[in-house]
């Protein structure tokens, strides 16, 4: 996790996005710090709404077989969940998670720090939860893939 907030705020720090006055060292370890508050904010949010609404917090794949089956069980898992007699409703915690992460990062900035860039924030943060849950539903078949790949003798 250190990690990544250290790749996250170095690239931001490259870019200077979001925009700040002063390019010191300095930002980059405010970014950094951003990086956990709004971790820790999509955490709180998703762990909240997901508690109050009962909803499953582990992740699933879909049993759907053929690949626009799968992109969309993968896609639906991240707007709905199943109740424990199998209905289906809406799923708040992605929700919930997204728009903690960008309300809190709006808080931390000097600048784009109205209700536009947070709600922005909170659209870049919720497409993470499409795009966790397709690569999560592919990646069985992308390492087997990745291993015969790697595993192919090659005549030199």
């Amino acid at each position: 996790m250190a990690l990544h907030g250290a790749l996250v705020a170095g690239f931001g720090q490259w870019r200077n996005s979001p925009e700040v006055f002063h390019e010191e060292p300095s930002e980059f370890a405010h970014r950094f710090a951003v990086f956990y508050a709004r971790r820790t904010a999509q955490n709180t949010g998703e762990l909240l709404a997901g508690y109050l609404n009962h909803e499953d917090p582990r992740p699933r794949i879909s049993r759907e077989h053929g690949f626009w089956n799968r992109t969309r069980g993968a896609l639906l898992s991240v707007v709905q969940t199943k109740d424990a007699d199998g209905s289906v409703r809406p799923a708040l915690a992605p929700i919930a998670g997204a728009f903690g992460s960008g309300m809190v990062g709006v808080a931390c900035y000097e600048r784009n720090n109205d209700a536009a860039h947070g709600f922005r924030r909170s659209g870049i943060v919720y497409s993470t939860y499409f795009a966790n849950a397709v690569f999560r539903e592919f990646k069985p078949d992308l390492t087997t893939f990745a291993y015969r790949l790697l595993r192919q003798k090659r005549p030199y």
